[in-house]
């Protein structure tokens, strides 16, 4: 007694973009959600929060505990509603590999200052945000 398994959650039968979204995260649709790893925990969270159209979509570190192959779907899904739906994607992330070439706009925002730090316009150079990040670390260290 007790299962919570991923088929309870949403209603069924799946639509075409659910199974799409279940295919590309390799979800297991009779998986218990008691007792998933903390990888397929996040592509359920993700599943969830994706497979209703929507012309915003916000994710907090979307990618974290997923292996390589499934962030790079994931990021071309992402990639592929922005330009072909028109969504909006608000993505927080301290991992910027591969969200460059598509980032229309990226802020750094700047805890100490609870506020936000600079902003770039596309194109995007991943090296200027880490650059800018270290910098921020380098003055929160010296700072305190």
């Amino acid at each position: 007694g007790g299962e919570v398994h991923v088929k309870e959650m949403v209603p069924m039968p799946l639509t075409d973009r659910a199974k799409e979204i279940v295919s590309m995260l390799a979800i297991n649709l009779d998986w218990d959600c008691r007792y998933v790893s903390a990888g397929e925990l996040k592509r359920i969270q993700l599943f969830l929060r994706l497979y209703h159209e929507k012309q915003v979509i916000f994710l907090d570190e979307a990618t974290a505990d997923l292996d390589v192959d499934q962030r790079h779907m994931l990021l071309r899904y992402l990639y592929e509603e922005s330009t072909k739906r028109n969504v909006t994607i608000v993505y927080a992330t301290h991992i910027f590999e591969g969200l460059g070439p598509w980032a229309t706009d990226a802020i750094v925002m700047d805890r100490n200052k609870k506020g936000v730090h600079q902003t770039w316009k596309a194109p995007i150079s991943e090296d200027d945000i880490i650059n800018t990040l270290v910098g921020l670390k380098k003055a929160e260290i010296w700072d305190e």
